[in-house]
């Protein structure tokens, strides 16, 4: 299997996936996607409102911006982690083909906290790039940045860049490789991201085309997002100009046309993660899993290698994909076995056998997986 089958395969694991969740699932993951989007433009306006009320020469208004200052930081880290914990509860969807947001939450709560971990040292590392050369440059006030010369713009702009690449390439590869890695197989993202770079060790083609790949596809989608939204904002606009003209002087109106136009504005939102933003992560994430079953056997989470193997490159089955525990990879033509085995797996179970995630476990399966029953079609 090439790279080109993987973009071409994760279509039908896409197609399958939406099928699978159906209307209401498909909206609820929708609402999670659009939680984590737009959350960080909270926080970002928060935080310009406190720079803002910081300069302003007010000593309630510096008081005010230290508020709105440790409120967007506070909000900033919170942000953060739920993104962690919510893309590892998608990707626990995608390898499902179901959606108990609650209960996947609660299984990814720990990883979410180390995946935010090591986020957050992935932007102090990108921050440091940026802040060594200013500081060694000795530009550090505005004024400094109004009078550098051209070998200190040229180190300033190069550590911007190197920031800029190594904060986007090691964040991408962490989110589509090293996060389905610690959510199957229970690791850390450390060791997740180690068993990433031996597996993909022949494929580092595929890897850096994936990336060109994904931040197209991105970058398309976020400027037809943004001439769609500039359009609809502009509509929207100037029917709630019109609607307040009328309505001047009645405070009542204008209040009920201003949350008229806010709910419209957050109706097209939603509908835009319905049909651009959800389809489009999912897909890439499945492009992403496509890969790492074709680079190892052992990370084949979404039955790319059939019964031959995705090693071998004999195609992609995807008839049956197993719900896999967190610290277990079950192969995709495996079966939980009979009533049975199944039996006899819970009757051989001990006591003290808990998994990762802190539920007990039956034969390498977790209870609650061999209750439901963990093989699906896809």
């Amino acid at each position: 299997m090439t790279t080109l089958d993987a973009f071409q395969n994760a279509v039908d694991d896409t197609k399958r996936y939406a099928s699978s969740l159906g209307i209401g699932g498909w909206l609820k993951l929708a609402a999670i996607i659009l939680l984590v989007s737009l959350a960080p433009s909270i926080a970002s306006r928060v935080s310009r409102i406190a720079a803002l009320a910081g300069v302003s020469g007010d000593p309630l208004g510096a008081a005010s911006a230290a508020v709105l200052l440790a409120v967007a930081a506070v909000g900033f880290l919170l942000i953060q982690y739920v993104t962690a914990v919510a893309d590892l509860v998608i990707v626990e969807s995608l390898c499902t083909n179901r959606l108990p947001v609650r209960r996947y939450a609660r299984h990814n709560l720990r990883r979410g906290a180390e995946l935010f971990g090591f986020r957050l040292a992935l932007l102090v590392v990108a921050a440091l790039l940026v802040t060594i050369p200013m500081i060694a440059t000795g530009t550090i006030t505005p004024s400094d940045l109004d009078t550098f010369g051209p070998t200190t713009g040229l180190l300033i702009a190069a550590g911007v860049l190197a920031a800029a690449a190594v904060y986007l390439v090691v964040g991408t590869l962490t989110t589509s490789f090293v996060v389905p890695i610690m959510q199957r197989a229970g690791t850390g993202p450390l060791a997740g991201w180690r068993r990433f770079w031996v597996a993909s060790t022949g494929g580092r083609l595929a890897v850096a085309g994936y990336l060109l790949g994904s931040w197209l596809i991105a970058g398309v989608a976020t400027a037809f997002r943004f001439v769609v939204s500039a359009f609809v904002t502009a509509v929207l606009g100037g029917v709630a100009v019109l609607a307040l003209s009328a309505a001047e002087g009645t405070a009542a109106l204008e209040v009920a046309v201003g949350g008229v136009f806010l709910l419209g504005y957050l109706l097209f939102v939603y509908v835009v993660a319905v049909v651009l933003n959800a389809p489009i992560k999912s897909y890439l994430w499945y492009v992403a899993l496509e890969l790492l079953g074709m680079f190892d056997a052992d990370l084949d989470f979404v039955g790319v290698g059939g019964d031959g193997g995705a090693a071998n490159g004999d195609g992609h089955d995807g008839s049956k994909i197993t719900d896999n525990t967190d610290d277990h990879t079950q192969r995709s033509d495996e079966t939980v076995g009979s009533e049975s085995d199944d039996s006899a797996a819970d009757s051989g179970r001990t006591d003290g056998e808990i998994d990762s995630a802190g539920l007990p476990r039956a034969n390498g399966v977790r209870e609650w997986e061999v209750a439901e029953g963990t093989n699906r079609t896809k």
